[in-house]
């Protein structure tokens, strides 16, 4: 249920909606390879860590201010790619901290990794869960998310790298409730 959940929130967040510019990427968040047929160009990463909803982990976006946006309930604005790596825990009472996370394995935690892109009229481009992954968190607190992930999806595309982010106040469960869509967009 939760993993529905943050799926399905998910694709709320890679509807468009309002924002300012891009902004120049984070020099400790870092992203290679290729999703959608195309690069990742690293703008913002927002710490994800929530201990009454038992989460942790990172969204990495291709645009600046993008905790401001995520936690006033917003959505992500057009032409923009975004990496969302989620460890949930299963009832343990507190937000997953460092170690190993495999997609596949049962660790009392729920992993999801989704990869998602919109075009300029909002339109989702690509949406795509990985098939396999690992992450490794190293650091997790109430200030800031470290770590790195290597994740391949279906289709072949793989992204690898290393994320130090600071912890935003996001509700997950919030993701796009007060983003309308723009002209274009399906959602």
């Amino acid at each position: 249920m939760r993993i529905a959940l943050f799926v399905t929130l998910l694709g709320a967040l890679a509807a468009c909606g309002t924002t300012s510019g891009k902004g120049s990427a984070p020099t400790s968040t870092s992203v290679s390879g290729r999703a959608g047929g195309q690069s990742f160009a690293v703008k913002d990463a927002v710490g994800l860590y929530d201990t009454t909803r038992e989460y942790s982990g990172v969204i990495i976006t291709d645009f600046s201010g993008s905790c401001t946006l995520l936690a006033s309930g917003m959505t992500v604005p057009p032409s923009t790619q975004l990496l969302a790596i989620e460890v949930i825990a299963n009832g343990i009472g507190m937000a997953p901290g460092p170690g190993t996370y495999t997609l596949g394995t049962t660790q009392n935690v729920a992993f999801v990794v989704e990869y998602a892109s919109s075009d300029t009229n909002c339109k989702e481009t690509v949406s795509e869960q990985a098939t396999g992954a690992s992450v490794t968190l190293d650091t997790v607190n109430t200030t800031t998310v470290t770590g790195t992930f290597d994740v391949t999806f279906a289709n072949g595309d793989h992204l690898a790298g290393q994320f130090d982010a600071p912890v935003c106040n996001v509700d997950i469960t919030n993701l796009g409730s007060k983003g309308g869509s723009c002209v274009g967009s399906d959602q």
